[in-house]
């Protein structure tokens, strides 16, 4: 019962992902993909209750597009619970797997302060970068090529989300630390070679 219902649910996705992608007037298209989105979220959810370890991923995965579809359709504290647990079961995740989700946390997190400053909740979104700029130069250390980026930007939000917060000095120094790995970021160039 459980693998047909995943199976369904697999197919109306599929189903959805190839059509085109309304444009944010164009409602109809949006508030379909949102009800498949919940559907998907309510039956992940019983399975993920009857089988964690086989169907937290995809309820994570879930929340993930319903966080996304509701920002979308300007439902932003709708889309904020959805992303908040969607953090929660990914840092569940994380420490049974940190090789496989470990990323998720450090890329939701980062969503989550979007989200929380969007919000008008700074101190929240503060805390949220920066769980996310942490993760991720915990991930650069093993694999700078992987994640350096991705370190980058989130420490290019947070020096921006402490200069709002007039945090001056430590946005600098988050500032300093983006500017020092930029330079390991730039493809070589013909004089490098």
């Amino acid at each position: 019962m459980a693998r047909r219902a995943a199976r369904l649910l697999s197919a109306r996705f599929r189903n959805l992902a190839t059509q085109p992608r309304p444009t944010a007037g164009g409602l109809g298209r949006h508030e379909e993909a949102l009800t498949a989105i919940e559907e998907s979220v309510t039956v992940f959810r019983r399975l993920a209750r009857q089988r964690p370890d086989a169907y937290l991923p995809n309820l994570a995965a879930s929340l993930r597009q319903l966080a996304n579809r509701l920002g979308e359709l300007e439902r932003h504290d709708e889309a904020l619970a959805a992303i908040q647990e969607c953090v929660i079961i990914c840092r569940r995740l994380a420490e049974q797997d940190p090789g496989a989700h470990l990323p998720n946390v450090a890329g939701l997190s980062h969503n989550l302060a979007l989200a929380l400053c969007g919000l008008g909740r700074y101190e929240e979104a503060l805390a949220a970068i920066r769980e996310s700029v942490a993760t991720w130069r915990q991930l650069a250390e093993h694999d700078p090529d992987a994640y350096r980026f991705n370190l980058v930007i989130s420490l290019n939000y947070l020096t921006n989300l402490l200069r709002q917060l007039g945090r001056q000095e430590e946005a600098a120094q988050a500032a300093q630390e983006a500017a020092q790995i930029l330079p390991a970021l730039a493809p070589p160039t013909t004089e490098d070679t």
